[in-house]
Formats: C-alpha cells, structure tokens, sequence
C-alpha cells in the first residue's frame, strides 16, 4: 500500500487498523510489516521504528524517527494461506511550508 503526498511531509508515524474476518472469512492480520519512506528517488526504511504490532480490533501504532518524504509505502507479508486487508491507515505527518507559503 501507498500514498504520495501532494508535497513533501516530515512524517513520524503511522497507525494501522487492520482487518481481520475470523470466524467468516480469509482475511487475517499481517504475519509481518514495515514502513518505508520514498525520498528523492530512494526507497528506504524508517529509522528507530517502535513497534511494528498486528492486533485485531484496534490501531496498531508505529512511531519512527521523523523523516521528510515524498511517499510512504507499507510492505506487508501475509498469514500463509490468508488473504490481508486494511480497514484504515493513518500517517503522522506535518506538511512542509515552501518559501512562497511563508511569505
């Protein structure tokens, strides 16, 4: 998954809400993840990330060292024989002011 910020975004943190259908479905939480950051050109993990956690029925929040990005992309590998899904994801961002917006 991924989003492109319009400009580039100091973020530090996402929060993910993943979906999970037990008991009537095949969509399971995430066996694992990881946030990476797109700057310039360069895909690269975030540095100092705090927790990459996969419980049901809640956010589950990563914090991360702040970096100013162009993208952010979650890299998920699913439960083996499970399909994967998110019902909401949230960036920490802060938008970076260009010198014509300061003025």
């Amino acid at each position: 998954m991924q989003y492109d910020f319009p400009a580039p975004a100091e973020v530090r943190g996402v929060e993910v809400y993943w979906f999970d259908d037990t008991g009537r479905g095949q969509c399971r939480v995430p066996a694992s993840w990881r946030v990476m950051a797109r700057v310039g050109c360069t895909w690269r993990t975030v540095e100092n990330p705090s927790h990459y956690g996969a419980e049901p029925d809640r956010y589950n929040t990563c914090t991360f060292t702040p970096i100013l990005a162009e993208a952010l992309r979650l890299e998920i590998t699913s439960q083996s024989g499970f399909a994967g899904g998110i019902h909401e994801w949230r960036i920490h961002d802060e938008p970076r002011e260009s010198a014509t917006d300061a003025d």
